[in-house]
């Protein structure tokens, strides 16, 4: 989990995504499901991962969405 990454959180009643080391939200959403979705999007346009956060802010899942070079992460 890196600044520009893609977090996806919830706070005040609405889940969010933003880019980690970045202050303002990118989108918010009332279902968590549409959240992913659409952080997923950001990570994938954006070659970053997308860090995935339960209610009590705890990490539930990172996705790796960087671009591969035959095969080895860069």
């Amino acid at each position: 989990m890196n600044d520009g990454d893609i977090e996806t959180y919830h706070a005040g009643g609405l889940w969010h995504n933003r880019v980690m080391g970045c202050s303002g939200v990118l989108s918010s959403h009332e279902i968590k499901a549409e959240a992913r979705l659409a952080g997923r999007d950001y990570a994938v346009e954006r070659g970053v991962e997308h860090v995935i956060r339960y209610l009590s802010g705890r990490v539930e899942a990172v996705n790796d969405y960087r671009p591969e070079e035959s095969g080895i992460r860069v």
